[in-house]
C-alpha cells in the first residue's frame, strides 16, 4: 500500500485507524471539514507552514512597496502628496490602521478568499477620506439585470448594509464570473489537506505512537495477563527517565529492535513535496517557502526577480488599477495614476548595481544625484550632481547634418596653409604659459578608485562564504587539507563570475578616461587574474593556520584585494 492510499485510509471515515485519532483531529488541523474533497477553511489551512509563509510572504511583499500617486506631465510624472487620493493610500488609510497594515490585510485576504475588501468613506464632494477593512466573510454580491453590482454586508447585529460599488475597494483574486474571486483553499483543499495530514503523521510517528519502538520475544506462549505485566514492567523500567538504562532479559527472552521501514519512511519526502506544490499553488519559487534543496548561490537572484515580475506584479497591477478607477474621478483618471514603487523588491547585489549605473552615467540618462536618490543617499550641494554627461562621439540625430556640414568645411579648409601666428609678447616673469598637453587629461585612478567600494564587496562577499565553509570544515582536521583543495577547485569560478561585473565597469571606465581600448580577451584574463590571486591568499592563510578565516584580517584583505583590482586596471591604460 503507498503512503498516499495509508494516510487516505487512516483519515478517511471508513478506516478503521481513526478510532485512534484525536477527535476531530481535521478540525484542530484546519478549523472544520475534512480532507480530500471535503471543505477546508482559510484561516485553518494558515496552521500549514508552507501556506503561512507562502501568503506572509506576498502579502509583506505587497506592503512593502510603497504606493505612490503620480500627475501625468510634459516631463513624464510628478508624485502628488497633496491629493486627498494619495493621503488615504499612503498616508493614513483610517484612524486605526497604518498604510502597510492596511495593504497586506487586503493582500491577504486576496489570496485565501479570493477577495480583499474596503469600504470608501468620502466627503459631500466625492473625496475619499479613509479606508474601512471588512472581512469577505461579512460581504455577498448582488447582481441587477443590467450588470451593475452593489454589496451586501452583514453587520454584528444581524442588519445589513448595501455599499455601492464605487465605494468599495475590491482586490479581487482569479474569477470564475467577474465579480468574485475564487478562494484557493476550495480550489487546493486536497493538496492543503495532504500537507496537514503528513504532519500530523509525522507528530505522531515521532512521538513513538505510530509504531512500536521494538518488540521482546519469549520462548513460550504467555497468558494475557502475564503479557500485561511483562509489557507494564518493561515500560516502568526503561521508558520515561529510565530511558537508556542495562535491561535484564530472563527466562530467554530476545528484545527486538523495529526501527524506521524506507517505506514508512516516505512521508518526509511527501512533506518536502507539498512544500513544492504548495509554492505552485501560490506562484512562489519554492526557495522563498525555505525550500532550498535546488537553489544555488548563482540562480538565487535570478529567481527573485522572477518572484517580482511573476507574482507580485500583478497582484500589484490589480492594486493599482482598483485604486485608480475607485479613488479618483473619471477625469482626474486622465491626469492622475497610482503605481507601486518596486524598485526595492528589484534591488540587485552592490556590484551589479554600480554596473549598471555605470552604464547610465556614462550614457547621459541618469546624472550623479539620480543615481544617490536611488540609493537611498542625501544629493550633492550645489548643481554639479545634476549635470548629465555625454561621450564625446556621440551627436543628437537632428544634428547630423549640421555636423557633417562642419566637417566637410574643416577639411576644405585644411587645404590652405595657416598663417603662424605671432607669438605672444614675453611678461618678462620667465614661465612658460603654454599648459602641458596632459593638464586637462581626466585623472585615471581617481576614476577608478571609484569602484573601490565595489570590489570590496565583491572580496568581502567570497571572504565570509568561504569562512563559514572553513568553519565547518575545520572540524574535520584530518581531512581539512583536501577540503581545501577541493572546495577551492570550485570556488575559483564562483569568485570569476562575481567579479566580472565590477572588472567590466571599471574596465569601461577607465578606457573612457583614458581613450584607450581593451579587448575582451585582455578584460578576461584580468579578471581570471584577479580571482586565482585571491583564491591564492586565501588556500595560503587556511593551509598555515586553519582558523585563519576566523580572524580579523580575513575580510580585511576585501580591501587590499580591491586596490589590487584597480591598480590591474589603470596599469592597463596607462603603461
Amino acid at each position: 500500500m503507498s503512503l498516499l492510499t495509508r494516510l487516505k485510509s487512516w483519515i478517511g471515515p471508513s478506516s478503521p485507524q481513526t478510532n485512534n485519532l484525536p477527535g476531530n483531529w481535521i478540525e484542530y488541523m484546519t478549523g472544520s471539514g475534512a480532507y480530500a474533497g471535503k471543505t477546508m477553511t482559510e484561516a485553518g489551512v494558515m496552521n500549514i507552514s508552507a501556506v503561512y509563509c507562502a501568503v506572509n510572504l506576498i502579502s509583506d511583499s505587497i506592503k512593502s512597496m510603497p504606493l505612490i500617486l503620480y500627475r501625468r506631465d510634459d516631463d513624464g510624472k510628478t508624485r502628488d502628496e497633496g491629493h486627498p487620493a494619495h493621503y488615504v493610500a499612503k498616508r493614513r488609510p483610517n484612524p486605526y490602521t497604518t498604510p502597510s497594515r492596511f495593504k497586506k490585510q487586503l493582500q491577504l485576504w486576496s489570496l485565501l478568499w479570493g477577495n480583499g475588501y474596503a469600504e470608501i468613506e468620502r466627503r459631500n464632494g466625492g473625496e475619499p477620506v479613509a479606508l474601512w477593512l471588512i472581512h469577505p466573510n461579512r460581504v455577498k454580491p448582488e447582481v441587477e439585470k443590467s450588470g451593475y453590482v452593489r454589496w451586501k454586508v452583514a453587520n454584528d447585529s444581524g442588519t445589513f448594509t448595501y455599499i455601492e460599488d464605487i465605494n468599495m475597494l475590491h482586490i479581487m483574486g482569479p474569477s470564475s464570473d467577474g465579480v468574485t474571486g475564487m478562494s484557493i483553499v476550495s480550489r487546493a483543499r486536497d493538496s492543503f489537506g495532504l500537507a496537514a495530514a503528513a504532519e500530523l503523521y509525522g507528530r505522531r510517528f515521532f512521538s513513538n505512537s505510530a509504531i512500536p519502538s521494538g518488540v521482546i520475544e519469549h520462548p513460550g506462549p504467555l497468558k494475557d495477563l502475564a503479557r500485561e505485566n511483562l509489557r507494564r514492567s518493561w515500560e516502568k523500567m526503561h521508558s520515561g527517565e529510565n530511558q537508556g538504562k542495562v535491561a535484564i532479559l530472563e527466562e530467554g527472552m530476545k528484545f527486538q529492535n523495529i526501527g524506521m521501514p524506507s517505506k514508512d519512511a516516505q512521508f518526509l519526502e511527501t512533506r518536502q513535496f507539498q512544500v513544492v506544490e504548495i509554492a505552485r499553488w501560490f506562484n512562489v519559487p519554492p526557495h522563498k517557502l525555505k525550500d532550498l534543496e535546488r537553489a544555488t548561490f548563482s540562480n538565487i537572484e535570478e529567481q527573485n526577480i522572477e518572484y517580482v515580475q511573476d507574482c507580485i506584479m500583478p497582484l500589484a497591477i490589480d492594486f493599482e488599477e482598483e485604486c485608480n478607477r475607485k479613488l479618483l474621478s473619471e477625469d482626474e483618471q486622465e491626469t492622475y495614476f497610482f503605481e507601486f514603487l518596486a524598485d526595492g523588491l528589484l534591488r540587485a547585489n552592490i556590484a551589479t548595481r554600480y554596473a549598471a549605473y555605470a552604464v547610465a552615467r556614462q550614457w547621459g540618462w541618469m546624472s550623479a544625484n539620480d543615481i544617490l536618490r536611488k540609493e537611498n543617499m542625501n544629493t550633492l550641494e550645489g548643481d554639479q550632481g545634476d549635470i548629465y554627461l555625454v561621450p564625446m562621439n556621440m551627436v543628437p540625430a537632428d544634428r547630423v547634418d549640421d555636423v557633417i556640414d562642419k566637417q566637410t568645411a574643416t577639411d576644405n579648409a585644411s587645404t590652405f596653409t595657416p598663417q603662424t601666428p605671432e607669438p605672444p609678447p614675453d611678461d618678462g616673469n620667465g614661465e612658460d604659459e603654454d599648459e602641458s598637453p596632459d593638464a586637462n587629461k581626466p585623472d585615471v585612478p581617481k576614476i577608478a578608485q571609484a569602484f573601490a567600494p565595489v570590489f570590496a564587496d565583491v572580496y568581502g562577499r567570497m571572504l565570509t562564504k568561504e569562512s563559514k565553509a572553513a568553519e565547518r570544515a575545520a572540524k574535520n582536521e584530518a581531512t581539512f587539507g583536501a577540503w581545501i583543495d577541493r572546495f577551492y577547485a570550485d570556488h575559483e569560478l564562483l569568485v570569476r563570475d562575481a567579479l566580472i561585473p565590477a572588472c567590466e565597469s571599471c574596465a569601461a571606465a577607465v578606457m573612457a578616461a583614458s581613450g584607450m581600448d581593451l579587448t575582451p580577451e585582455q578584460i578576461a584574463d584580468s579578471t581570471r587574474a584577479l580571482a586565482q590571486i585571491h583564491i591564492r591568499q586565501s588556500k595560503h592563510a587556511l593551509k598555515t593556520n586553519a582558523n585563519a578565516a576566523a580572524d580579523d584580517s580575513w575580510q580585511a584583505r576585501s580591501g587590499d584585494l580591491a586596490n589590487l583590482s584597480i591598480n590591474e586596471f589603470v596599469s592597463m591604460v596607462t603603461l
